[in-house]
């Protein structure tokens, strides 16, 4: 079986691409792409963890969009960003060719990012989510949050109880969060829609439990 064959692929930033633009050695733990700190307060509420408020069932209502501050010269060159969280943030084209695989039932918020190179950014950059208050300023709008809240169970998709049929379990929608890891996942018909629709800074990885079988 080759690497193609898996049913199912982890997305991830393409950090390579990145550190050659930039010349910052970025990572997970430093993911250039980063939610001001005034915002972060806004949206921990009580528990203290943005993260796990963005993550909660429940629909979040928002007046401004999530602002995220970055190196706004990379975004012609990644659909898929690298940020703080393990929640995808992707350009609204790669929303859309998911959607084309499967309905996507996730919450998408909408995102502005702005642009850290910009003095006036990085003092204030979440007085800068309001349009009147861009005039003069950077920024790009054309990318979402998707608020993945529901975990799958893959301990039983494994090299021999798939079905080469069907490569593709029904049940998962394009894009997925998986049990047991922080990894965003998507399926194999989803990672060849996003590479034929010419998806730019994402990287493919096969799951631990097809890498055996997945020699060329």
């Amino acid at each position: 079986m080759t690497s193609v064959d898996a049913p199912y692929f982890e997305i991830t930033p393409n950090y390579d691409l990145l550190i050659r633009m930039t010349d910052v050695d970025y990572n997970e733990q430093n993911p250039s792409f980063i939610f001001p700190a005034d915002q972060y307060a806004d949206l921990s509420g009580d528990s203290g963890d943005m993260e796990s408020r963005l993550r909660d069932p429940e629909p979040l209502a928002l007046t401004e969009p999530l602002v995220l501050s970055g190196f706004l010269d990379a975004l012609p060159s990644f659909d898929y960003l690298p940020v703080q969280f393990t929640l995808p943030v992707m350009s609204r084209r790669m929303l859309d060719v998911l959607n084309s695989v499967s309905p996507i039932t996730a919450q998408a918020l909408p995102v502005r990012i702005l642009d850290n190179a910009d003095p006036d950014v990085l003092f204030n950059e979440r007085t800068f989510a309001d349009d009147a208050r861009t005039v003069g300023h950077r920024y790009n709008d054309d990318y979402v949050m998707l608020r993945l809240v529901q975990r799958f169970d893959m301990t039983e998709m494994t090299p021999a109880t798939r079905t080469n049929a069907d490569p593709d379990t029904p049940a998962l929608p394009a894009i997925f969060r998986q049990r047991g890891t922080a990894g965003i996942f998507v399926t194999a018909t989803a990672r060849a829609a996003l590479m034929a629709a010419g998806m730019k800074g994402c990287d493919f990885e096969v799951p631990p439990p097809f890498r055996a079988s997945s020699a060329p």
